[in-house]
């Protein structure tokens, strides 16, 4: 008992020099004692909280262009124009009230997609390659804090989703999500399209639904359906500068099994057939052909003619563009 006594005091042992100091401060009489006890949190300064939102900017940051202005701008002049996807267009005050919610809840479904897609381990060594700037990639957030921050993004989200009456394309996109990373839904190329499709189609319609007080009507559904082919048959224009991440996960794309040459020219063409359908599909003037085909013309055009991975980061830039301007236009169609 009296060794064991010894070792248990000889375990504690006190720092006698910051007491031999000339003058101790005050406060090392007190952590001579204390700082072995208990070790104080650390507070968040301004600097931290900065990095945070960077960290938060840079998982959402490329779906700023591709989704949340193409689709912020739908809902918007859907509800406040007099076309056929409302039953009429919301005043000033609402439109300024519900931008906001909306905005709030494109922000927190995109989140939830981007943390979990590139959460894996598959995808941590692909953005590496590819995408070295994003967060978990390149060692700003561990995997493990990035699920911590999927789950509190995910209570938020439904949380937002509650109180804009948007549940159910909320949770559709969250299956759409779970069958796209964790069935294996981004292995096979349609499948990719398919849900890439129909993320596209409930994110407009979200934004529609909360911006003009849920008063979209059967027209802008059956608008979607046809904008889901759209983005169905034209998005493996994102797949041209991932060809070698793709090729380093095993995954099929379209330019992977067609080749690029054929590939090329494939995109080429269903963008010139949706840039006249669509305008003839909702009786569009010539000035909307104009501006559909020559857009599209000329983004086809440059994937087929610039091949390189610089020009194809360009190109995908001015599809997006494209894919933005044919969202809008129902609100052309004004009645």
């Amino acid at each position: 008992m009296e060794s064991q006594s010894l070792q248990i005091k000889s375990q504690r042992r006190i720092d006698y020099d910051i007491l031999a100091s000339p003058v101790p401060r005050p406060y090392q009489l007190f952590t001579v004692w204390y700082e072995s006890q208990v070790k104080l949190p650390k507070v968040p300064t301004i600097n931290d909280a900065i990095r945070f939102l960077h960290i938060i900017y840079l998982f959402f940051y490329s779906d700023i262009t591709t989704v949340m202005i193409p689709c912020m701008t739908f809902g918007i002049l859907g509800a406040y124009t007099n076309s056929a996807l409302t039953f009429g267009p919301v005043s000033m005050l609402d439109l300024c009230y519900n931008c906001p919610q909306a905005l709030l809840w494109l922000w927190g479904v995109l989140m939830v997609f981007d943390i979990n897609n590139q959460n894996s381990p598959e995808s941590i060594e692909e953005d590496r390659l590819n995408k070295p700037s994003r967060p978990i990639a390149s060692g700003r957030i561990s995997s493990a804090a990035a699920s911590t921050l999927l789950q509190v993004m995910i209570a938020v989200t439904l949380g937002i989703s509650y109180v804009n009456g948007v549940i159910p394309e909320t949770l559709a996109l969250f299956v759409l999500y779970w069958l796209y990373d964790n069935q294996g839904g981004n292995e096979d190329w349609f499948m990719r399209n398919l849900l890439a499709a129909g993320g596209y189609i409930f994110y407009a319609l979200g934004s529609l639904a909360i911006v003009s007080n849920h008063s979209e009507t059967r027209t802008a559904k059956l608008w979607m359906i046809i904008f889901g082919l759209v983005i169905l048959t034209t998005i493996h224009a994102q797949d041209f500068r991932d060809m070698e991440g793709d090729s380093f996960k095993g995954r099929t794309t379209l330019p992977l099994i067609m080749g690029s040459k054929t590939g090329r020219m494939t995109l080429g063409a269903s963008l010139m057939f949706w840039s006249i359908f669509c305008p003839y599909y909702l009786n569009l003037s010539y000035y909307a052909y104009a501006l559909t085909a020559g857009f599209g013309g000329m983004t086809g055009l440059r994937f087929i003619l610039k091949t390189d991975h610089a020009s194809d980061k360009k190109s995908f830039h001015l599809y997006c563009l494209w894919v933005a301007a044919m969202l809008q236009l129902p609100a052309m169609a004004v009645v």
